[in-house]
């Protein structure tokens, strides 16, 4: 048993597979890990590891539709134009998964 006077890890309850060094996160089953961007404050951090994951994500997607905007939308549970303009963002073509 813990005494109070005891700080606990800040990872003590995480899983394995997310314990480290705190400047990236691995979850079993990834390809590689999420850069957390620890020199950013938390807003700034959050929206960039959640840029990477949705450029990941849709470009898993749209490779396995073969770039069939309308079916990876549908996947994706969002509008083609929010597709298109995401694909924009990250610099995604459809010609590139035919």
């Amino acid at each position: 048993m813990k005494r109070p006077d005891q700080a606990a890890s800040p990872d003590a309850d995480l899983p394995d597979a997310l314990r480290g060094d705190g400047a990236t996160a691995t979850p079993a089953g990834s390809p590689e890990a999420i850069e957390l961007h620890l020199d950013a404050p938390l807003t700034e951090a959050r929206n960039r590891v959640v840029s990477e994951f949705e450029r990941r994500y849709l470009d898993a997607v749209l490779r396995d539709t073969d770039g069939a905007v309308g079916r990876t939308a549908e996947r994706a549970g969002i509008n083609p134009r929010t597709l298109y303009e995401k694909m924009r963002r990250y610099g995604l073509r459809k010609e590139d998964y035919a």
